[in-house]
């Protein structure tokens, strides 16, 4: 899934009314929310996804996902992580196997795949020299 980014453009045209261009300028602004949907390793170490998660930009306001864990590989989990004031992301245990991969789904404004998938990365191999 590519992300669909769009963004926050100020309205040129003329409106007949206040309320209007209210409407219109709340329009343009929802567009700049945007989804991003990320595959994660199948297992990861739970020290991996919260270094992940705490490394995110500010940007991203929301992430939430499914993933198995490397000290319990025949559990899944789900995770939640909102707003930049969250230190730690919450983690549920599923009851059934979910019927899709591990995956993480952001939600933010201008997010940037290349940055986001790069810290992924970043946070696996800082977690395993840390277990060294």
């Amino acid at each position: 899934m590519q992300p669909q980014l769009s963004h926050y453009a100020p309205c040129s045209h003329a409106h007949d009314s206040h309320e209007n261009h209210d409407g219109h300028a709340k329009h343009h602004l929802s567009h700049a929310f945007v989804g991003l949907h990320m595959d994660l390793p199948n297992p990861m170490s739970e020290e991996h996804l919260q270094r992940w998660l705490r490394s995110l930009p500010s940007n991203v306001l929301r992430a939430k996902g499914v993933v198995r864990l490397t000290n319990a590989p025949d559990r899944w989990f789900q995770f939640q992580r909102v707003d930049k004031f969250r230190s730690e992301a919450t983690l549920h245990e599923l009851q059934q196997e979910p019927v899709f991969p591990p995956c993480a789904v952001l939600i933010g404004v201008e997010l940037d795949r290349i940055l986001i998938a790069q810290a992924l990365i970043e946070a696996a191999g800082k977690a395993s020299l840390h277990a060294e």
